[in-house]
């Protein structure tokens, strides 16, 4: 059916009685402007998830008697009528997830006294926010996040007293926050983030009116200041608080820990210092601790980690903390749903306690570039989920409210390259990897780590380890990813090389440069700059082999008594000299750029260019991944590392 050519609508004798709803499916075109005159007793006008195109007709505004209009989810362009002002018993408006639609809100809307919710997100409406909004004291859901608003927040919002949603992410918009939304005393979700401009000190006294709040979100902003008020008291039902990537500053707020129903809680890169005094048994319900890129110091005597149950991902990471992890060896269970657990660059030291090899749900270690010393655990199979070559990743959590359609991740990556923030994107749980590398660990890399069958990522780079280097490794079904450059190994690699041309198709990257490795390698799947510098290494494209050398896999004899030529014996120490001269130049800017490891993955030669988002509305789908090429111009190292978006975090609608 096309509605755009087949009036059905206004052609029934019933319409005016009933609502066009759901019968409306796969509809294409644009909508009659006649539908105006004809229909001006519709009530219900719910034409959502069609193809619907050109703009929205002004003759809607006649339909007098309208209570609801959802046009959602459609390909409609241009601006929202004026016209639509007229509409005074309309109690839903909804022109959401159009994304062609554009021009300023009209704020005629204000005259639409009986709206309960507005909804217009996922939009380029640009201009500001039009103070007549605050005219409807109705209102229960205002949406506008992901457009191209500017502006400064309008006082005039304080007036909507019913107000239980704000979400206003995802603009341009700037200026403070206004005190007036401390009059918002039903308020329960505010989300602001992604903003940038909106700046100054929270209002935190007045909005400690606020009680209901649940979700406080305001990620992305230049916001400053402390958080000088008791949070708990102010918030009890709290379940969100999100302020990274502000200007925030001052100790860890600790009136927090009094937020029992407490969920998520994010402060990263800001500027909070002073010792971290967080009881976590206070917060039963916390599954994210997010404190990554402040100025934490001390020690961590007083993190307490017992009965965390719930607790699934723990940042730490890019502070100023030392000595070593508590011990809690004592306790029966410990993080028994931890799934991300990261004290990446730090000052920590002493040895990684064994609590940590015994998280049943772990996906992702990371304990890169501090002091860790000690050896690798004999037993690796203690982290269960690892174990498991199936693992999918994390169930992302219910924020739906009852709603299947409200299900978002909190959870998501930031891809860096050259220092350059691209697109953020969801994987929360995708990757599975164990990241100890830039420590001080010594021994041997154990039997056993193998059984990580579930593992895709594992850096072992910049260590002390010593011994041969498991030929089992290569055997891993998922391992993509395999670094034990810059530490002490030795031994014979003739077999582990030949093997690599049998690998699995998952692995893409394998670098065992800096090493004192020995052993003939025919195998360049790679490149040779990540085998060298190793003495004893020799093969095709080394230097040649002896007879005792050339004993390994295949016939092939590398001397002169076979025929090598003068010439063609030159031409190899030619080569051999020029490899080494950049595997050299290679090994100097790495180790150059050893403080600027601060992420996971670090790919000299390939990373992960873009993951496209998993959650479509009102579906779910596989995330595609790309690899591309390291551009050969970068000196800087390529970054994926945990953040936090709500791009898409509604809230429930009637």
């Amino acid at each position: 059916m096309e509605l755009g050519k087949v009036a059905l609508i206004e052609k029934s004798s019933q319409v005016e009685a009933a609502p066009v709803s759901s019968f409306c499916a796969s509809l294409t075109g644009a909508i009659p402007p006649s539908i105006g005159y004809s229909c001006r007793r519709l009530e219900y006008l719910e034409l959502a998830q069609n193809e619907l195109t050109d703009s929205v007709p002004s003759s809607l505004g006649n339909c007098s008697s309208l209570v609801m209009l959802d046009l959602s989810e459609n390909s409609l362009s241009q601006g929202i009528p004026p016209e639509l002002g007229r509409l005074k018993r309309l109690e839903y408006l909804s022109f959401s997830v159009n994304k062609l639609m554009t021009g300023n809100i009209p704020p005629t809307l204000g005259n639409c006294t009986s709206l309960k919710e507005l909804a217009l997100d996922t939009n380029q409406f640009t201009g500001s926010i039009p103070r007549e909004l605050g005219s409807l004291m109705n209102l229960e859901g205002l949406y506008l996040f992901q457009n191209n608003l500017t502006g400064p927040i309008p006082d005039s919002v304080g007036n909507c007293t019913k107000l239980k949603y704000l979400l206003l992410g995802e603009n341009k918009l700037n200026g403070s926050l206004p005190e007036t939304l401390g009059r918002l005393k039903q308020l329960e979700k505010l989300h602001l983030q992604r903003n940038v401009f909106i700046s100054g000190e929270v209002p935190w006294s007045a909005l400690s009116n606020c009680s209901k709040l649940s979700q406080f979100v305001a990620m992305r902003n230049s916001l400053k200041g402390t958080i000088a008020i008791d949070l708990g008291a102010a918030f009890p039902s709290l379940t969100w608080l999100d302020f990274s990537r502000n200007h925030l500053s001052g100790p860890f707020p600790s009136s927090i820990l009094n937020c029992t129903q407490l969920e998520l809680l994010r402060l990263y890169w800001n500027n909070f210092t002073g010792e971290l005094d967080v009881d976590l048994s206070k917060l039963p319900n916390l599954r994210t601790l997010h404190l990554s890129t402040n100025k934490f110091s001390g020690t961590l005597a007083k993190l307490n980690l017992r009965n965390a149950t719930n607790l699934e991902y723990l940042d730490l990471s890019n502070n100023s903390l030392t000595g070593s992890i508590p011990d809690y060896s004592s306790s029966d269970t410990i993080l028994p749903s931890m799934k991300i657990l990261t004290f990446r660059s730090n000052h920590l030291s002493g040895e990684i306690p064994d609590w940590m090899w015994k998280l049943p749900k772990l996906q992702v270690l990371d304990l890169s570039r501090n002091n860790f010393s000690g050896a690798l655990p004999s037993d690796w199979t203690r982290l269960v989920a690892l174990t498991n070559s199936s693992i999918t990743g994390t169930k992302k959590p219910d924020i739906s409210d009852g709603n299947p359609l409200r299900t978002v991740t909190y959870e998501q990556t930031l891809v860096t390259l050259k220092n350059r923030p691209l697109d953020e994107t969801y994987i929360f749980g995708y990757y599975t990897i164990i990241d100890l590398s830039n420590n001080s660990l010594v021994g041997v890399i154990p039997q056993g780590v193998e059984e990580l069958q579930g593992l895709r990522a594992l850096y072992l780079t910049g260590n002390n380890l010593n011994g041969e280097i498991p030929v089992s490794l290569v055997q891993m079904k998922n391992l993509g990813i395999l670094d034990l450059s810059v530490n002490q190994l030795s031994g014979d690699i003739t077999e582990f090389a030949s093997r690599l041309e049998q690998r699995s198709p998952a692995m893409e990257y394998v670098n065992v440069s800096y090493n004192s490795l020995t052993g003939r390698v025919e195998t360049t799947v790679f490149g040779m700059e990540y085998w060298l510098p190793n003495a004893g290494l020799c093969g095709r494209l080394l230097r040649p082999c002896s007879t005792a050398e050339a004993a390994g896999p295949g016939e092939y004899h590398d001397t002169a008594d076979d025929g090598t030529s003068f010439l063609e014996l030159v031409s190899i120490v030619a080569f051999e000299i020029g490899v080494s001269i950049g595997a050299l130049l290679v090994g100097v800017s790495c180790l150059a750029s050893r403080r600027l490891r601060t992420a996971w993955f670090y790919f000299p030669k390939k990373r992960y260019r873009q993951v496209w988002p998993n959650y479509i509305r009102n579906r779910q789908r596989p995330l595609p991944l790309r690899w591309e090429g390291r551009s050969e111009t970068s000196s800087s190292p390529e970054t994926l590392s945990l953040g936090g978006d709500y791009s898409r975090s509604p809230s429930p609608r009637s």
